[in-house]
């Protein structure tokens, strides 16, 4: 009975930390500091995925993974905490050498075998080094953001770390519970962990769907206000915009629509059945342009080709009609813009290149 209610807490446990990698990954960000996170989580569900395992199977033999996983929550939430708090450095890759140890224990020696239960016994060789660099890591984290001044974000990582503090501790009770002969004592406090475990995961997931500005640092949301993204909650992968720029640079050379002056996006959306938004977007990250800007720029490259044409008798004001302008001053700005000519100056330079004398106004 308790062996089943313990199942069905970290069942829940591994379910909600999928979703809770899920939401993350959904997010699109793909920042150092999220990636770690995503795989704090993933091992955390993959973790108690193997715990239940371990009790549902009789004789089970992948305990090793699991000592592998616990080894691994350490240097994550360490790094985790160093790109949260813009304190990062190279040589930090160095502690995720530390699940390593259990894996070097189970292939080259003896200490360590595929059916000693991580969550059962304690011993010197493999529970105290892995505890114990659990704790020290979880406590260099919790120094690593005394200073911090997001004050409000900080809020997530004193969650973060204090909660499994809490959870090593109490876990450690456990082993010593069970290491000391006290089994029911042990199973009951062990169905109290899960619990914790499971209030510490669910909380994860509620401030993600509540709150999820509280996994921004403070260096984001600089950069959002000195470098905004409009787009950024668009979802549109970088493939669809591709397609996207491609479907419209495509009706733009063939039916020309650049030709009225009043064409609008939302002209433009309609014609070619794509939400004006994702129109923007995609010109915007594609071509570098706002919408205006990249209609102007084929009226340009349309004009030019008029232009060339030295043996038709053309004025720029005609011209400027002709390719979708009504404004002379922003026929001249867009077109130097692009050629670094006035329109003007580069038909005097067709008519004198082709030995021809200018009569253009």
């Amino acid at each position: 009975m308790i062996n089943s209610v313990i199942v069905a807490i970290l069942a829940m446990v591994s379910i909600q930390s999928f979703l809770f990698a899920y939401f993350l990954l959904s997010k699109g960000m793909k920042d150092a500091k999220t990636k770690t996170l995503i795989a704090f989580t993933v091992v955390l569900g993959l973790h108690f995925i193997n715990l239940i395992l371990g009790r549902i199977i009789n004789n089970y033999e992948g305990y090793v993974l699991s000592w592998i996983l616990l080894a691994s929550y350490g240097p994550l939430i360490f790094l985790y905490t160093k790109f949260f708090t813009g304190r990062f450095k190279t040589g930090y890759w160095f502690y995720l050498i530390v699940p390593l140890y259990p894996l070097i224990l189970w292939v080259f020696t003896d200490k360590l075998h595929r059916e000693s239960s991580a969550d059962t016994y304690i011993d010197t060789w493999a529970s105290l080094p892995i505890y114990g660099s659990l704790l020290v890591l979880l406590i260099l984290s919790l120094l690593s953001i005394k200073n911090h001044k997001n004050s409000s974000n900080s809020r997530w990582l004193y969650y973060l770390i204090f909660s499994f503090l809490v959870i090593t501790s109490f876990h450690l009770i456990v082993l010593f519970s069970y290491s000391s002969g006290k089994t029911l004592i042990a199973q009951l406090l062990n169905i109290f962990e899960s619990l914790y475990i499971l209030f510490f995961v669910t909380g994860m997931v509620y401030t993600a769907m509540s709150h999820p500005s509280m996994f921004v640092d403070l260096k984001s949301i600089k950069d959002v206000i000195l470098h905004p993204n409009k787009y950024v909650y668009n979802g549109l992968s970088e493939e669809e915009t591709i397609k996207i720029i491609e479907k419209v640079n495509l009706y733009m050379t063939e039916e020309m629509p650049y030709l009225d002056s009043e064409l609008k996006l939302s002209v433009l959306s309609n014609e070619i059945g794509i939400n004006k938004r994702f129109i923007s977007q995609a010109i915007n990250e594609r071509e570098k342009q706002n919408f205006n800007e990249y209609v102007n720029s084929y009226r340009v490259d349309h004009a030019i080709e008029i232009l060339n044409d030295a043996k038709r008798d053309i004025r720029i004001f005609e011209v400027m009609y002709e390719v979708g302008f009504n404004s002379k001053s922003s026929f001249n700005t867009s077109f130097k813009r692009i050629t670094g000519q006035t329109p003007t100056e580069y038909r005097n330079k067709v008519l004198s290149d082709a030995g021809m004398t200018s009569n253009v106004g």
